[in-house]
Parts: C-alpha cells; structure tokens; sequence
C-alpha cells in the first residue's frame, strides 16, 4: 500500500479511482522533483566554471606588472581540472 492510498484509507476514501490518480500524480511528482535536483546540480556545476573562467579572464587581463603570475597558474590549473567534469 502506498503513502497516498494510506492517506485515503485513514480518511475513509476507499475509491479505487481516486487512489490510482493520486498514486500518479505522486509518481509524477517525485520524478519531477528528482529532475529538478538534478537540473540544480547542473546549474551549480555550470556556474563554478562560469566563476572559474571569470577569474583566469580577469587575472589575465591585469597589467603585467601589476599580476601575480603564481596566482594565475593556480586559476588555470583549477579551470583545467574543471574540463574533464560535464
């Protein structure tokens, strides 16, 4: 027995139907959600990279004198290692 048809039961409905739509609409609910979490992961991912590049961009475009080299390597060394993930 799932939770909704629990629910249904608890409450006196005992409509086949009406357990069966709910059932559904549960199902198509938690595959949305689990769908949605992944999109957040994605777009978490794609704004790490976005950051990552943003900062090798702005690093590089610093006058030569001004610039710590050594913290430039570091930002492409973290956006190179970014390139292998999706």
């Amino acid at each position: 027995m799932s939770q909704v048809e629990g629910v249904f039961r608890r409450l006196g409905y005992v409509k086949a139907d009406e357990v069966e739509r709910a059932n559904e609409a549960h199902a198509e609910i938690s595959a949305r959600v689990r769908q949605l979490e992944h999109d957040v992961q994605e777009a978490r991912a794609l704004n790490l990279r976005l950051a990552e590049i943003t900062d090798v961009v702005s690093r590089t475009l610093l006058p030569a004198d001004g610039r710590d080299d050594a913290e430039l390597v570091k930002a492409i060394a973290a956006y190179d290692k970014g390139l292998g993930q999706p």
